[in-house]
């Protein structure tokens, strides 16, 4: 009976149903990853001005509505494309080296989204229901003026356009050229001291 659940696992993991699920559901998470990262900065813009316009109660309402983008949509829509992409890989068995350049670009997405966070932070340390205050607030650092707003769109435009011409183009990049050594059998072993030339160089039976 298991052998017999086992070989039914294999044919749904193997199947393309599956395959075009998970593809859906990566697309999906990227779409709604960026989304979120465009539409994070803009939101924080609004902190400008916001007491005087409506008091500490708009305050917490904008604080609350930027922690609730990021942390319940941004934040599980990034985990759920990072982790449906990993399981891509190993179904499509992915490793050309224009695919090395797509991660590239996811890890500028990641660096958008750690800097949205961390920005975010910094605009609302004033919030009156600020769990752990740093002390004094310098009242300069409470905003994010268009131009970094700009910024941080232009990191995250530049990590989805990457992304999206990179799946859609997949253009035969050749990293070798850039250090033809690193790329030979057991090159990598032998730069971090685990294997020496010598057993590099045996030959194979």
């Amino acid at each position: 009976m298991i052998p017999a659940f086992i070989d039914a696992v294999r044919d749904i993991l193997n199947s393309d149903a599956f395959l075009g699920l998970v593809k859906f559901i990566h697309v999906g998470a990227i779409a709604v990853w960026v989304g979120g990262l465009i539409a994070l900065p803009w939101l924080m813009a609004q902190r400008r001005g916001i007491t005087r316009r409506g008091g500490q109660r708009a305050l917490h309402r904008l604080h609350a509505m930027g922690r609730m983008l990021h942390i319940g949509l941004v934040s599980p829509a990034a985990v759920l494309a990072i982790s449906s992409g990993i399981g891509l890989i190993f179904l499509r068995e992915t490793y050309s080296p224009w695919f090395t350049a797509k991660l590239g670009f996811v890890v500028l997405l990641g660096a958008g989204h750690v800097l949205c966070a961390r920005t975010m932070v910094r605009v609302f340390a004033d919030d009156p229901v600020e769990e752990d205050p740093e002390g004094e607030v310098n009242p300069r650092e409470l905003r994010l003026t268009p131009g970094r707003a700009i910024l941080l769109n232009g990191l995250i435009g530049v990590g989805a356009i990457g992304i999206l011409l990179m799946v859609l183009m997949k253009p035969p990049l050749e990293w070798s050229g850039l250090a033809p050594d690193l790329f030979q059998p057991g090159a990598l072993a032998e730069t971090l001291g685990l294997q020496s030339s010598d057993a590099t160089m045996m030959p194979t039976p």
